[in-house]
């Protein structure tokens, strides 16, 4: 399995085609950890090769702000995927049957593909 396979089967919903905006954007964020950690600790170790340590407390209390913000996102993006778990395409195949008043019946089979 490949990695755009991954990200693809992370980002859209239960039909695995449309996108979520949620898991997108939960998604993005998540990602944008790692290189700011790797710059964190790329700066640190730098820092203590030429003899002037980065103050990594400093740094790092930034990124625990910012982890704070995409926790509280993470959690508001679960949430909204959670409620809205009854509307989400699932890829199977839906019928319905319009019924006009007055009129002889109107058959209409809507067929959503997978």
């Amino acid at each position: 399995m490949s990695c755009v396979q991954i990200l693809k089967d992370v980002t859209t919903g239960k039909d695995g085609e449309s996108f979520d905006i949620a898991r997108v954007v939960m998604t993005a964020n998540t990602l944008v950890l790692i290189p700011v950690l790797v710059v964190g600790v790329s700066l640190f170790v730098y820092g203590w090769y030429v003899g002037k340590p980065f103050p990594l407390n400093d740094f790092f209390d930034s990124i625990l702000k910012f982890e704070e913000g995409v926790g509280a996102l993470l959690v508001t993006g679960s949430m909204s995927i959670f409620f809205k778990r009854q509307t989400e395409p699932d890829g199977s195949l839906t019928e319905e049957t319009v019924f006009t008043k007055g009129k002889q019946p109107d058959n209409v089979t809507v067929v959503t593909p997978p």
